[in-house]
This record gives structure tokens, sequence and C-alpha cells, in this order.
């Protein structure tokens, strides 16, 4: 049984470029992630399991003559809520932040509590003895003096170069 096909001509069709789509493709999809994930959200924040993350500290780094002075601000943190440590040369510094406020008045009580974590890790200067670091907390700035290794100058070689 043959079938008579009609061929037509096609008509030219502008598709969008993809390029030019793939940002609100992206952007749909984490909207879509985001409103998914939302009544889980909802959900930790109503039973206080929720944590919100804090901005990573800011941290300022400077070398002085006997080792270096690092300082990262953590305002309104406890030393206790602060940790500090050093693992394959770099610098963690990691913390919590617990507020609690409560407000009483005559016709109401107010009561507010916020938490939140943040962390951050540097990498330790190559001549720093990472031994004998000590930390404080001071005025809701974290002191961490890294001394210098005395030994790291001799580890230093100069390595001459040769013309061939």
């Amino acid at each position: 049984m043959a079938r008579d096909i009609a061929v037509l001509p096609s008509q030219k069709r502008q598709t969008p470029n993809i390029q030019v789509l793939a940002p609100l493709a992206r952007l749909r999809e984490e909207m879509d992630q985001w409103l998914g994930d939302l009544p889980q959200l909802m959900q930790h924040l109503q039973t206080g399991k929720f944590r919100l993350p804090l901005a990573a500290p800011a941290v300022d780094m400077k070398e002085t003559e006997t080792g270096y002075q690092l300082t990262a601000e953590v305002p309104g943190i406890d030393a206790k809520d602060v940790e500090v440590s050093v693992v394959d040369g770099m610098i963690r510094i990691a913390g919590e932040k617990k507020e609690e406020r409560q407000e009483k008045d005559r016709d109401y009580t107010y009561s507010e509590r916020s938490y939140g974590t943040f962390e951050r890790q540097i990498a330790a200067p190559p001549d720093a003895d990472l031994q004998k670091i000590k930390a404080k907390v001071k005025k809701g700035v974290l002191e961490i003096t890294l001394p210098k290794d005395k030994s790291a100058e001799d580890r230093k070689r100069q390595i001459p170069v040769e013309a061939e």
C-alpha cells in the first residue's frame, strides 16, 4: 500500500540561542530547588533547629620581625565559642554565635533568638612555627600570633642556575 506524502516548504522558525537562555534555566533550577526545600526549612525555623551560616570574618595578617599577627573580626562571640586549629598548613577559624534577647513590659513580652556558624581557612606562612601559635579574643577581635620558626631560614637554600 503506497502513500502519497506531500512535501511542504519548511517554514523558517527562529529558535532562541541556547547560550542566551542557559542562565535563566540555571536560575529556574535554583528557584525550584529552593522552593522545594522551603517546607523543610520552615519546619527547622519553627523548631529552632536551623543554623544560619554567618559571613566569614574579615581577616588581616601582617608580618613582624618575630612572626605574624593575624586578626579576625568576631563581634559578639565569646572566646569559648571560637575554635582555632591547624591542619596541613591551614589555619582554621570556626565559631558559633548564640544570641538571645528578651524584653518584658507590662502589656507584652518580646523574645528573640538567633544562631549562626562561621568558618574561615587561611594558609599559614611557610616559615611560621605552627607548634607555638597563640590565640585570644579581645573586644570582638580574634588575635592569632604565629611566631617565626627560627630553623626555617636554615631550610632555605639557593639553587644555582647554570647556563648551557
